[in-house]
């Protein structure tokens, strides 16, 4: 279970591995499924990674007591998994998504989750986790820019090419926040791999997960492996933990 800071998705995993056709999400405030789901199947045990509000894992925590079942609450770091934090302070839900992308690639990567922040993590030819970036998601760009500035219209959710200039205000901050984001993203990437201070002997395998990935990924340079739960895919590693 993830709890992010707008949503919770939730699947199951048998010996360690996703089931990936039980992948499910709600807003973080609107636990009914949830809980329906945990009632119609047989669960052992619930692994849980709360990013989100206190409010938020407090009421996840009550759902799951009420239900009578097991809850391990992970913690970064607090289980040994393939790639350690670079610090302990990283968040849960991002060193849970370095862990699939490393087993698969057993190779330099950077792991790119597009959420309600957008991180960038890199991890060396050995596996050691380097660190990364956190950079303001889409919608959190698009709806700080409009509470600035009030006058503006909302952002195009379709801008269109990003190469082209707008030729009206929506669709220049549609385009605009996308360009924004992407270059940092690339900006990220690149600076890994080139100059003084080049982290990679060669050219990382880039990983894209997270809510707005599909709107990023047709504007980031080729090749991109796209895995929308890396995250989930993360904890069901760590449930084969005792």
């Amino acid at each position: 279970m993830d709890l992010g800071h707008s949503r919770v998705k939730w699947a199951l995993a048998k010996d360690g591995v996703l089931v990936p056709d039980t992948v499910k999400a709600s807003p973080a405030e609107c636990l009914e499924a949830l809980g329906n789901d945990l009632q119609d199947n047989p669960v052992r045990k619930v692994w849980l990674s709360g990013q989100g509000h206190a409010e938020s894992v407090a009421a996840i925590i009550n759902l799951i007591e009420q239900l009578g079942l097991s809850l391990h609450q992970l913690e970064t770091g607090s289980i040994e998994l393939p790639v350690k934090p670079a610090y302990p302070a990283l968040g849960c839900d991002r060193w849970l998504a370095l862990q699939w992308a490393w087993l698969q690639t057993r190779a330099a990567c950077c792991i790119v989750d597009c959420g309600t922040a957008v991180t960038v993590d890199a991890i060396d030819d050995r596996g050691r986790h380097l660190g990364g970036w956190i950079m303001t998601g889409l919608a959190s760009l698009r709806s700080s820019l409009g509470q600035s500035a009030r006058h503006l219209p909302p952002a195009s959710p379709e801008p269109g090419p990003l190469n082209r200039p707008a030729r009206d205000t929506s669709t220049a901050i549609g385009a605009g926040t996308l360009v924004q984001l992407v270059g940092g993203i690339e900006y990220a990437i690149d600076s890994l791999k080139s100059g003084s201070d080049a982290r990679f002997e060669s050219d990382p395998a880039v990983w894209l997960t997270g809510g707005d990935a599909a709107a990023v990924q047709p504007h980031l340079s080729p090749p991109i492996q796209y895995d929308p739960h890396l995250v989930l895919r993360g904890l069901g590693l760590a449930s084969r933990s005792p």
